[in-house]
């Protein structure tokens, strides 16, 4: 029952040196048991325990491997009472992929403690009311949008354990919402940073009035039509190089681009009057004046 129960395991994550040590005994034991019929947990893997494996990197301090006899070894109980358990959790998520070898640097841990204090200092400090935060209209409505791609993002990020590119969109939210000053994204926010930073967004959330923890709250959910682009970045090449590049929307006609990019001054200084004798047109990506 407790086989049935238990296995197999979903993930398992380890050193590289795991896949010729522990994992290859334990499949060859579980297999073994499975053929003799001691255990029947999926039968469709044939008695395989261990349904995923991820090797992770390893860390280093300051560029070299931790050794005592070099005494760069990192205590993580110094880390936490200087930083808190918080900062300590999210740095070694944010330093390299889960996959790579990452270096622990104090100068890094420090950058995310900053970061946390500007989440406190945003959800804490003095802020104008809800009332009075009516800022630019295309500042909230890029939070918007950009909220619903962090919710997108980070989903995905942290099903495929890429939790520094999950952290970095927070980041990049957490700038825009300073900029807003728009109060669309404090909840959803502050549940994608949760699993980074459980202990300071359960207190926030709880100053904030929820009467559960932010731990067993839904998370949030984006809506696909707000996460399209407006505008994008048109590449302006001539015979093949690129020289500009302008802001164009999305949806902008051949013909519209064709006008847009013969209108910039740049473009009009290097044909210098001659006419272009063709014109590539990829949507939503570039132009290239052929002369």
């Amino acid at each position: 029952e407790r086989i049935s129960r238990w296995l197999p395991v979903h993930m398992y994550i380890g050193g590289a040196e795991h896949s010729v040590l522990h994992l290859l005994y334990v499949r060859f034991l579980s297999m073994a048991l499975h053929d003799m019929e001691f255990v029947d947990f999926a039968k469709a893997s044939y008695g395989d325990p261990i349904s995923v494996f991820r090797a992770h990197g390893l860390i280093t301090k300051d560029g070299a491997k931790m050794s005592k006899s070099r005494g760069n070894v990192v205590n993580p109980d110094d880390y936490f009472m200087a930083y808190g358990a918080d900062a300590m959790r999210m740095y070694l998520a944010f330093m390299s992929p889960l996959t790579e070898d990452g270096d622990f640097r104090d100068d890094g841990i420090r950058g995310i403690t900053r970061f946390l204090g500007r989440v406190w200092n945003y959800y804490n400090g003095a802020r104008t009311s809800d009332v009075q935060r009516t800022s630019d209209v295309h500042d909230v409505s890029e939070t918007v949008r950009l909220t619903h791609k962090t919710v997108k993002k980070v989903s995905e990020d942290i099903e495929s354990l890429s939790y520094n590119t999950a952290i970095s969109a927070l980041m990049i939210l957490l700038t825009q919402m300073e900029k807003a000053q728009s109060s669309f994204a404090d909840v959803a926010f502050l549940l994608m940073l949760a699993p980074f930073a459980p202990h300071i967004t359960e207190e926030i959330f709880e100053l904030r009035g929820s009467k559960e923890s932010i731990h067993k709250a839904p998370w949030p959910k984006y809506n696909p039509a707000m996460i399209q682009d407006e505008t994008f970045e048109l590449v302006i090449q001539i015979n093949g190089k690129v020289r500009d590049m302008v802001e164009a929307p999305i949806d902008i006609t051949e013909e519209a681009a064709r006008s847009l990019a013969l209108a910039r001054e740049k473009v009009k200084t290097l044909l210098s009057g001659t006419a272009p004798k063709k014109i590539i047109f990829v949507p939503k990506r570039l132009i290239n004046i052929v002369v």
